[in-house]
């Protein structure tokens, strides 16, 4: 009765109450602990080198005190500079905006509902959220190429939407590798 229903099917029902679920688990850490700002140096690193990028207008090369920064790969930077840009500021929301991102994304993805629904129920993804860290991030590209290149693989026959697939896979880990480096391809 729910499959010929206009309301769609019952998976569609299910992968949207786990959106629902995931976003309102993110809404939740967000008004829980983040304005509690984090000890990790390594973030704080990144959100300097972000607000710097946006101070300078210079978006290609990354600097910290005045010198180039090279250690890791920009997309995180970029991705941090991105909403302080837009709202003018170094709050902690601005910061923690791709994390929060990434999460509902995790949520989102079709790698499994039931798998999605699980992580975004535990402290980890909110742990990650809150100290900052980029992990987020990368575990989200990561996901999502391994969904994508998944079912270009299932895929019976070649077609645009396999095409897509490929290159949806090849462009979510090139981001990935973008946010960690190599360690995308391990």
């Amino acid at each position: 009765a729910l499959e010929n229903s206009g309301s769609g099917s019952r998976r569609d029902v299910a992968g949207n109450a786990w959106f629902v679920a995931s976003l309102g688990f993110a809404v939740a850490a967000l008004a829980l602990r983040l304005s509690v700002e984090s000890l990790d140096h390594g973030y704080t690193r990144y959100a300097t080198i972000a607000w710097e990028m946006v101070r300078s207008g210079d978006w290609i090369a990354p600097h910290l005190d005045d010198r180039l920064y090279v250690d890791k790969p920009p997309l995180s930077i970029w991705l941090i500079a991105l909403p302080m840009a837009l709202a003018k500021t170094t709050a902690s929301f601005a910061q923690h905006t791709p994390n929060l991102v990434a999460l509902v994304l995790s949520g989102r993805a079709g790698a499994g509902w039931l798998a999605a629904g699980l992580y975004v129920s535990t402290l980890l993804p909110f742990a990650l959220l809150r100290d900052k860290r980029i992990d987020p991030l990368f575990s989200a590209f990561l996901l999502g190429a391994f969904d994508l290149f998944h079912a270009a693989l299932m895929a019976h026959a070649p077609s645009r939407a396999r095409l897509g697939n490929w290159l949806g896979a090849g462009l979510l880990l090139a981001a990935a590798t973008l946010t960690k480096g190599p360690l995308a391809f391990i």
